[in-house]
């Protein structure tokens, strides 16, 4: 049981973070304590006293919470306590590892990430051997035994390999190897977050051609002068007029990662190459210029020079977990391992 004391310009999500409660422990709580009303009108010198236990990855969730203000004090119950089984499951790899992920209700966006750390890591190669075993281990309830992905064991020429799903305490998710080596996922705003899809992923008839295709981008309905944000922090390698796409920004994330906006009717004051801007900073505004029927914006994800689903694929940059990250890794690891016994 821990106790924390109100301050001056604390509110209870601060008081909660400061002692190490996960950030999504805090905001399931709070949004769902019935007298979570009294947790937004906390006094200087009011008490929280709480309860916290490690889940399996390390981090702390909340257990009980409770404030006193001037003597009395009030109980919070929050959100039900779920008890995490772990559940392994065996599988042969036919094809790819993915397609067998799949096959076993991986979420997609998870099984595009461990794609691109075997894309990375040289110990195991991009596609398996036929009739390479693989052993899945989740956590979840009894009625969602596979609910979170936490390692894939790969026994290749008598050895395994194990692929860690690491989420940190800032709530960031990683694909690792033991040796704290790996991918981390990157997270990725919608340029226009509000605005609706007018044509997705894949074939379609070109509206302005009148031939069939592949849409390799999204298209986003939206005014004629909207602002366009940037998806993700990054380099402005081109912002100029670009052919069909008419005037372009694109925007260079890592060296393998990049994003193009197309169709803009003007650029954002300073967007130039060579800008640096953050995510959700204006690069520009909706237009119609280029090959287009009306305003939109259509938007490109590019991985390793080729084209993907922007709202399938997880953008990747390779990591080496350093400090408090890497502890954080060696104790799930080391909680994974008192778990389990892969080999």
């Amino acid at each position: 049981m821990k106790q924390a004391t109100v301050a001056s310009g604390d509110s209870a999500y601060s008081v909660l973070r400061d002692a190490g409660v996960m950030a999504g422990s805090v905001m399931r709580w709070l949004g769902t304590a019935h007298d979570a009303v009294a947790l937004h009108r906390l006094h200087v010198g009011d008490t929280l006293t709480f309860c916290v236990a490690r889940s399996l990855d390390g981090t702390k969730r909340l257990q009980s919470l409770a404030l006193t203000h001037r003597g009395a004090t009030i109980e919070l119950p929050g959100p039900p306590v779920v008890h995490e089984g772990v559940a392994q499951v065996a599988m042969t790899v036919n094809h790819s590892l993915p397609r067998a992920l799949r096959a076993h209700h991986v979420r997609a966006r998870l099984v595009d990430a461990i794609k691109a750390f075997l894309h990375h890591d040289r110990r195991l190669p991009a596609r398996l051997p036929h009739g390479t075993r693989v052993l899945a281990v989740f956590a979840g309830t009894e009625k969602d035994p596979q609910q979170r992905l936490l390692c894939v064991d790969v026994t290749l020429k008598g050895h395994h390999h194990r692929i860690f799903h690491f989420v940190d305490g800032a709530g960031h998710q990683y694909l690792m190897s033991e040796d704290a080596r790996g991918v981390r996922m990157l997270s990725m705003d919608k340029p226009l977050p509000h605005a609706r899809i007018s044509s997705g992923w894949g074939w379609r008839i070109n509206p302005v051609l009148k031939r069939r295709e592949f849409h390799k981008g999204i298209d986003f309905a939206a005014p004629m002068g909207t602002p366009i944000r940037a998806a993700m922090a990054g380099t402005v390698d081109l912002a100029a007029w670009h052919g069909n796409y008419g005037r372009l920004v694109e925007i260079r994330h890592n060296p393998g990662l990049l994003t193009r906006y197309g169709h803009m009717h003007r650029f954002a004051r300073g967007i130039h190459p060579g800008t640096r801007v953050h995510a959700g900073q204006v690069i520009g505004y909706v237009g119609t210029s280029g090959l287009s029927t009306g305003p939109h914006l259509y938007f490109e994800l590019w991985e390793h020079h080729r084209r993907v689903d922007p709202l399938v694929s997880v953008p990747t940059v390779q990591v080496h977990l350093q400090h408090s990250e890497q502890r954080q890794f060696e104790t799930y690891v080391h909680r994974l391992d008192q778990r389990l016994r892969l080999g």
